[in-house]
């Protein structure tokens, strides 16, 4: 069988023949980069010329169950490749100069071929991008990859040495962090409506958000991270767009509704940092527990129609009201005084210090922002239909 310059024998006896390689020095040997087709990935699959073997990592060892979280990342690519718009770069292949015999020989064009008398792995990369490749190609709509053409470097390499390059792919550089990630390129709806939400009102704004970091200083004047708002808007945003000109509509809801947050709870817009420190020490108010028990609030508004801006002030009015507390004293709704955010597992206590005190310090898992939003929900006088938290 010969597909794209590449040939593989019908009865996998042959050697396979990838014609004009070209070398490259990496990890103290040396290796071949090519060009393979679709068709030709398909081929040595179903040939088991290259097998799905010996990869590090767990979900892809054998008799281990595969997370959802990895079989959505390969129907993710699956459907991109088939949409034409996938990002798959450099793919890796693995074969073992202990098992398999490998030469290079020169043909009469004067390209350098490689001729593998064995068979190929995925011990050092790529095997959940090789496995997104076979199920769009698999697809009825396969057909439109067979010519799609990917890079492929064919890594020379023994165990020690292919997990070596495995754990330096997997280990080596700091991964770009979500709020960085998502502000530059907005992947979802939810991240699109936080990009318009960022940018479009003043209290908000790349110098009140952090972009750079999933973190925010102690000492910054910053409300919270980028990813704060797209994590919550993905998860507590119950509106639909069809169209680019639904999405501008449910953008501009949200700068609304945050405009009037702000005039009832100002601590949601900008603050000195003296005035940040002083809100963080005694408060929930501002924290992404908050901020994303808040965008439920948006998502229940928009949804009974309560849109504008002086109606949504109204609506958020009773969160800049004080509570009544146990001894006929007044504290501040957010105040960690308020004993609610104890009740349902807001607030936590900390270890004793050196003085006999306990810190109190804000909870943050699914469980207490579902909490927080059922709570500010309550307090007014909302529901929620369906799932409080999308999954």
């Amino acid at each position: 069988m010969t597909i794209t310059g590449i040939n593989l024998s019908d009865t996998a006896i042959e050697p396979i023949t990838i014609t004009n390689v070209a070398k490259v020095d990496d990890a103290g040997r040396v290796h071949y980069e090519s060009v393979w087709t679709g068709q030709f990935i398909k081929a040595l699959v179903d040939e088991e010329r290259l097998r799905f073997e010996n990869n590090i990592r767990p979900d892809h060892m054998e008799g281990v169950r595969m997370r959802a979280k990895t079989r959505h990342k390969i129907d993710k690519w699956a459907h991109e490749l088939l949409e034409g718009n996938a990002v798959i770069g450099n793919l890796s292949v693995r074969v073992n100069p202990r098992m398999s015999k490998i030469e290079t020989e020169v043909d009469e064009e004067g390209q350098e071929n490689l001729v593998i008398d064995g068979h190929l792995d995925t011990a050092v990369d790529s095997e959940s991008r090789l496995k997104a490749i076979m199920k769009a190609l698999s697809s009825p709509m396969g057909d439109k990859l067979k010519n799609t053409k990917f890079a492929v470097r064919v890594w020379v390499a023994d165990d020690d040495l292919a997990h070596r390059v495995a754990a330096n792919y997997n280990t080596r550089g700091d991964k770009v962090n979500d709020s960085a990630a998502k502000f530059a390129y907005q992947e979802t709806f939810g991240q699109r409506l936080a990009r318009m939400l960022v940018d479009g009102t003043e209290n908000l704004g790349i110098d009140n958000v952090e972009v750079l970091s999933n973190t925010v200083s102690a000492n910054s004047s910053k409300l919270t991270s980028f990813n704060t708002f797209a994590k919550g808007l993905e998860l507590y945003w119950h509106g639909e767009a069809l169209t680019e000109e639904d999405e501008l509509e449910h953008g501009a809801f949200l700068i609304r509704f945050w405009d009037a947050l702000v005039k009832v709870r100002p601590e949601y817009g900008r603050l000195t940092k003296t005035a940040r420190r002083e809100a963080r020490d005694r408060s929930v108010s501002g924290t992404a527990v908050s901020i994303h028990g808040l965008i439920a609030v948006a998502s229940e508004l928009y949804r009974t129609h309560i849109i504008d801006s002086t109606e949504i002030e109204r609506a958020l009015y009773p969160l800049g009201q004080p509570v009544v507390l146990a001894n006929d004293n007044k504290a501040d709704y957010f105040s960690y005084d308020n004993p609610v955010w104890s009740r349902i597992g807001v607030i936590v206590t900390g270890r004793e210090n050196d003085q006999g005190e306990h810190a109190l310090g804000i909870r943050t898992t699914f469980q207490t922002r579902d909490a927080m939003a059922t709570e500010l929900l309550r307090k007014l006088g909302l529901t929620v239909s369906g799932a409080l938290r999308q999954t």
